[in-house]
């Protein structure tokens, strides 16, 4: 039946068999509307020339990720400020530009934060196909819960009474080219970035689009269709882990809807293999060793 509260999930229906029975749920948190990709842009933009990168997390980011020099600057990666000491810079970002609607930062009073803040972490930029900033990731590299090492800089801390601005998860683009007739998607927006940096070795030159996890592509088919109208053929890299694993069987469901949505806009899907290492960007930095 129909509820005149409102509900978690926001759909206003509750399952009661009586009708005079009602929870008694707090109302939605308001939450802003998301602000204009340029705008995201230039706020995220002036955000990030704030924060240094550390030469621990580029050491992070060479060694253990194998990035090169010119990746790294590339991608515009930084590094997530303390929980003290960075009101400063976010009250003079505030100055310069309207914070309404740009996921990750929310008002404490009149102050405004940022939901960024940490005490070991890499923030990665997530790009549009023009190379508009229209949302932030953070790798973290002591994370509390193993299972959570990616945050996505979005919305406002739950105890405050306004939600913020949700960033949703948008897919991220290397190299586009409106003109391209293949593409290759990999699973991760860091991995995307290592897969780019060697991807030349085994003759993959195309454009590369990453979502933020298997299961949250949106709408790829019809969205890369729409931006590469010659598009032909969408070759998938998601992680290979151990056959017959929950998580193995988990990503070959979210790979299959994946291609049904190529494939109904007319593309051609196929999903690159590789042996020995459960990612692409494994296995293919183990070819760059090799080649060494």
């Amino acid at each position: 039946m129909l509820s005149a509260h409102a509900t978690k999930s926001g759909n206003g229906w509750i399952h009661s068999p009586d009708a005079d029975v009602i929870a008694n749920l707090p109302p939605l948190k308001p939450e802003y509307d998301l602000a204009p990709i340029a705008h995201r842009h230039a706020v995220y933009s002036a955000l990030l020339d704030s924060l240094p990168l550390t030469g621990y997390h580029d050491n992070y980011l060479r060694t253990v990720r194998g990035l090169s020099e010119e990746a790294i600057t590339a991608a515009e990666f930084a590094s997530a400020p303390k929980w003290r000491g960075f009101d400063d810079e976010v009250f003079g970002i505030a100055e310069k530009f309207d914070l309404i609607g740009v996921p990750g930062f929310f008002q404490v009073r009149d102050k405004w934060c940022w939901r960024g803040c940490g005490s070991d972490g890499v923030i990665i930029p997530i790009r549009d196909e023009q190379r508009q900033i229209q949302a932030l990731q953070i790798r973290w590299l002591q994370p509390k819960n193993p299972k959570a090492k990616y945050m996505l800089v979005s919305g406002a801390p739950d105890k405050l009474p306004h939600a913020g601005t949700r960033s949703g998860a948008p897919n991220h683009f290397i190299r586009f080219d409106a003109s391209a007739t293949s593409v290759l998607i990999v699973e991760g927006i860091l991995k995307s970035e290592i897969v780019a940096d060697y991807a030349h070795l085994v003759g993959l030159r195309c454009p590369i689009v990453a979502c933020v996890g298997t299961g949250s592509y949106g709408e790829m088919g019809s969205q890369l269709k729409r931006l590469m109208p010659r598009l032909r053929v969408a070759w998938t890299a998601f992680d290979w882990d151990e056959s017959g694993s929950k998580s193995a069987n988990d990503t070959q469901l979210r790979r299959e809807r994946l291609h049904r949505q190529f494939q109904a806009v007319g593309v051609s899907a196929e999903a690159l293999r590789w042996t020995g290492y459960k990612g692409f960007d494994d296995a293919l930095m183990a070819k760059a060793r090799a080649n060494a």
